[in-house]
C-alpha cells in the first residue's frame, strides 16, 4: 500500500516537491472531475477574482450576506442561500443514516471562513512592504538622512518598489491578483474547517479518506459547488453551474456575465487613491515614530557654509499632498508601479508615449478615464 503524501511547510524544498507530487498523484483521483477546482494551478488559479477579460475584481460588499449557521460569517447571499441548503442536506442524510458523522470532518458542517476583505489583504500588504523599505532598503543606502519630507520619502518608496513589485504587489490590484492572497476575497469561497493548507498529510487522511467523502462531493455538486482539490474543507460556488444559477437567478442574477456587471466592480478604481491613502499614512507612521522624526543634514565638503543640522520631519495631510501633487504625478506614479506588477518593461519611447498619450485624456477628458487608458494599454502588453 502506498505511503500517504506528508508534504508540510518546513520540509526542504527536494522533499516537499517530492510530497506535494505524491498527493496530486493519489489525492487528485480521489475527486469527481466534475465535483473539482484546482485554485492552486491551472486556469482557474484567479477563479471570481477577475472577469471574463481579466480585470481584477472585487465584489460589492452590499451583496454580502451573513451565514445563518455561523452569524460573523459572510458570503455573497447567493452562496449562502445555497451553502445553508447544503447543510440541511447534510443535516439530513445524517438522520437518515446515509453518512456517519461519528470521528468525520463532516459533524458540524458550519462555516469556518468565509468572505475575506480584499481591502484588509491590502493594508496588511502594504504594513509587510513598509517594513523592510524603513528597517533594510533605507538603512543599506543610507538613505534615511535625505529624506526631508513627503516628497524625498514618495521618490526612495517608488524606487524600492520597482525592485520588489513584480513579486510582491503595491495596487490593489496587484494584491487581488496575488498568490498570497487567499481566493476567499471573491465571496464566492466557503470553508468548513480551519486546518492549515500546507498540511498535505491532514488533507488526505482527515478528508479525502473519510469514508463520507464521494458522498460530501456529490451533495456539495447538486447544491452548486465545486470541492478545491488542494483544500478539501473548501467549497468553491460553481457559477456556470445550473444548479448555483438558481440559486443566483434569486437576485437577478441570469449569467456569469449579470454577475460581474451587477455584484462585482474592477478594482483599479481604487488602485490609486488607496495607494496615495496609504502612502501619506506610511510617511506619517514613520515621522511620528521617535527614531525617524528628525534628521541630521550632514554638511557640504564643497561649500564651507553649508554646516551639519538637524531638522523636524513634519507630518503632511491629504490636503498638504493634493495641493502639491496633481492627478497626472499619481497617474505616472501608479504606470510605472503596476507596470512593474506585471512584468511590462516598457521601451524608453513607448513609455513617453503611454504617457502623453494618458496625459491628453487626463486634460481633455477625465481622471477615472486616464486610469482606465492605463489599464487598457496595459492589458494590451501584459
Amino acid at each position: 500500500m502506498a505511503k500517504p503524501p506528508k508534504g508540510k511547510n518546513g520540509l526542504g524544498a527536494k522533499a516537499m516537491h517530492a510530497q506535494r507530487r505524491r498527493y496530486v498523484r493519489q489525492g487528485y483521483p480521489l475527486l469527481n472531475e466534475s465535483s473539482a477546482i484546482d485554485l492552486w494551478y491551472g486556469p482557474k488559479s484567479l477563479y471570481g477574482r477577475i472577469n471574463q477579460r481579466s480585470e481584477p475584481q472585487m465584489i460589492s460588499e452590499t451583496n454580502l450576506k451573513n451565514f445563518l449557521s455561523a452569524p460573523d460569517i459572510v458570503a455573497a447571499d447567493f452562496v449562502v442561500d445555497a451553502f445553508e441548503d447544503l447543510r440541511q442536506y447534510m443535516i439530513q442524510a445524517n438522520r437518515l443514516g446515509k453518512v456517519n458523522v461519528s470521528n468525520s470532518f463532516i459533524g458540524l458542517f458550519t462555516p469556518s471562513k468565509g468572505w475575506q476583505s480584499p481591502r484588509e489583504e491590502f493594508y496588511n500588504n502594504l504594513v509587510d512592504v513598509y517594513q523592510p523599505f524603513v528597517t533594510v532598503y533605507l538603512e543599506n543606502t543610507n538613505n534615511h538622512h535625505h529624506i526631508k519630507g513627503f516628497k524625498d520619502f514618495i521618490k526612495y518608496f517608488l524606487e524600492y518598489s520597482l525592485t520588489i513589485a513584480e513579486v510582491a504587489p503595491i495596487t490593489l490590484s496587484g494584491v487581488v491578483t496575488s498568490r498570497f492572497v487567499p481566493p476567499n476575497i471573491s465571496g464566492l469561497v466557503v470553508e468548513i474547517s480551519d486546518i492549515s493548507h500546507d498540511d498535505d498529510h491532514e488533507k488526505f487522511n482527515r478528508y479525502l479518506s473519510d469514508s463520507n467523502f464521494l458522498f460530501y462531493q456529490n451533495a456539495a455538486r447538486k447544491h452548486g459547488f465545486r470541492v478545491d482539490r488542494n483544500a478539501p474543507w473548501r467549497l468553491v460556488a460553481d457559477v456556470s453551474s445550473a444548479e448555483m444559477k438558481e440559486y443566483m437567478s434569486e437576485y437577478g442574477i441570469n449569467s456569469v456575465e449579470d454577475l460581474f456587471d451587477i455584484y462585482y466592480y474592477n478594482a483599479h478604481r481604487l488602485d490609486v487613491s488607496l495607494l496615495k491613502e496609504n502612502l501619506i499614512q506610511m510617511y506619517n507612521d514613520y515621522v511620528i515614530g521617535n527614531q525617524y522624526a528628525k534628521v541630521n543634514i550632514p554638511g557640504s565638503s564643497d561649500n564651507p557654509g553649508v554646516r551639519s543640522h538637524i531638522i523636524t520631519r513634519n507630518t503632511v495631510s491629504e490636503q498638504e499632498v493634493d495641493a502639491l501633487y496633481g492627478n497626472y504625478y499619481w497617474l505616472k506614479f501608479y504606470f510605472h508601479i503596476r507596470s512593474t506588477e506585471l512584468g511590462i518593461k516598457w521601451a524608453r519611447k513607448a513609455e513617453d508615449k503611454k504617457l502623453r498619450e494618458m496625459k491628453n485624456v487626463l486634460d481633455f477628458l477625465d481622471f477615472p478615464r486616464a486610469l482606465d487608458y492605463i489599464v487598457d494599454e496595459m492589458f494590451k502588453n501584459s
